[in-house]
Parts: C-alpha cells; structure tokens; sequence
C-alpha cells in the first residue's frame, strides 16, 4: 500500500458549511416559489371545475356563463400583488389565498351554490410543490459554486 495524505482548508470547509447552511435558515425563496405555483393551481382550478352550471336568469343577469369569472375580481385575487391577494411570506412558511369576501361564500355555498375554490392539496401536488422546493435549492446551491445534481 501507497499512503496518501489528504489536507483540507479547515477554513474554507467552515465558511462552505456556513453558506450552506444559509439555505436552510432561511427558506424564504423556496416557499416563495411554492407559493406562486399553488396561487396558479388557484386559478387552474377555477378554469377548469367551477362547479355547478349557472342558471338561466344567472346567465341572462350577468350576459355571460362564465363561472366566478364575472369581474375577474375574484379570480384575479389569485395573482400575487393583486387587488386583495394574499401572500405571507417568512423563512419558514406561506400563506396564498384571497381576501375577497365573495370567495368564502362560493367556497362554503352560503346563499350561492357551493363552487369550491381552494381544494386541500392532493398528494400528486404536495409531490409536484416538494418537486419545486428542490429544483430552487439546487439552484441557490449552484449559485454559491457548488456542483449539485
């Protein structure tokens, strides 16, 4: 046997740990990725299952048979930084939805026929949202030179 001796920068391992561990105090970015996506599964969602057709003197009041989409006002609250959008971001967590009053009254079918907007996360999106969480760690991790896969 050869022996090989193998010195390391103590120093530089230390202020690599310290970067790194950087990334997981604050994970402000990776929630804040989270976040955008889950407000579009929002708007996706509206699209695509709003619920029971609109009846005929709905349809003829408003001029349109399109569902929670009268003004947009609603709808558009789903779009960060829009008119009663909410989006409460911190290092740990975040909190995506609407302020707009009408929202609790389609979501629970109070006076109106329930259309639910806001569905509790499926374990294919809870995969598709750890997916982003990732793919946004590896970047910063890149982005401090270091190689990640």
């Amino acid at each position: 046997m050869i022996p090989v001796s193998v010195e390391i920068d103590q120093r530089a391992l230390l202020a690599s740990f310290i970067k790194l561990e950087g990334l997981y105090t604050d994970l402000a970015p990776v929630f804040e990725a989270v976040g955008e996506e889950g407000l579009s599964d929002i708007r996706h969602h509206i699209d695509s299952h709003p619920g029971p057709p609109l009846k005929a003197a709905t349809i003829k009041k408003k001029g349109s048979t399109r569902i929670l989409r009268d003004k947009d006002d609603l709808y558009g609250s789903f779009v960060r930084g829009a008119v009663n959008n909410v989006f409460r971001l911190s290092s740990t967590e975040v909190e995506v939805g609407t302020a707009d009053f009408k929202a609790q009254f389609h979501q629970e079918g109070r006076g109106v026929p329930k259309r639910v907007i806001v569905e509790k996360v499926s374990s294919d999106r809870e995969a598709k949202y750890t997916r982003i969480a990732v793919d946004v760690q590896l970047r910063r991790i890149r982005e401090l030179g270091f190689e990640a896969h």
